[in-house]
């Protein structure tokens, strides 16, 4: 299934997995040019919105930054 903005959420026929990632793919293509910058003063995060919390999100990007990761992830905790 090609990616477009205009992918329905039918998971009864579609792989819900594969449909998220298209439509995640889609949302951070405009941001690739800036992935190969040196410079380092963005951060990108993508995050849950069922479980958010500000402190949380804060540690991440400390420690993503501490260790000098290229990438960061968190696990939702319920």
């Amino acid at each position: 299934m090609a990616p477009s903005s205009n992918m329905l959420s039918d998971f009864g026929k579609h792989d819900r997995i594969v449909m998220l990632s298209e439509i995640r793919n889609l949302a951070l293509a405009p941001l690739m040019p800036y992935a190969s910058s040196d410079d380092d003063s963005g951060t990108l995060v993508l995050m849950n919105d069922v479980m958010t919390c500000a402190s949380d999100i804060l540690e991440l990007i400390h420690q993503q930054r501490l260790h000098r990761a290229s990438m960061a992830f968190g696990m939702d905790w319920g």
